[in-house]
């Protein structure tokens, strides 16, 4: 998978300076998900795009890997819908 920008950016997160030879500056829509019961959560969303090596390996059975570096893992949304109801 591959990161790409999007017309809905508005940051752009960049990589630690130890991690810059390694780790490319990552845009990122920077939001609000406002739920039926009142609450409001940030989002950061970002949008990847599979290679064709990626769509080769869904098509034959393959999944969709989600990794998160840390010691927890925060909830999180993998979707192939747009994200973005801004009216």
């Amino acid at each position: 998978m591959q990161f790409t920008d999007f017309p809905e950016r508005n940051h752009v997160l960049g990589a630690a300076k130890e991690d810059e030879a390694h780790v490319g500056a990552l845009p990122v829509h920077l939001g609000v998900e406002r739920f039926e019961d009142g609450r409001e959560v940030p989002t950061i969303t970002s949008k990847w795009v599979p290679t064709e090596a990626d769509i080769q390996a869904l098509m034959n059975g393959g999944g969709i890997w989600l990794t998160m570096f840390g010691v927890s893992h925060p909830p999180v949304r993998v979707s192939t819908q747009y994200p973005f109801n801004f009216g």
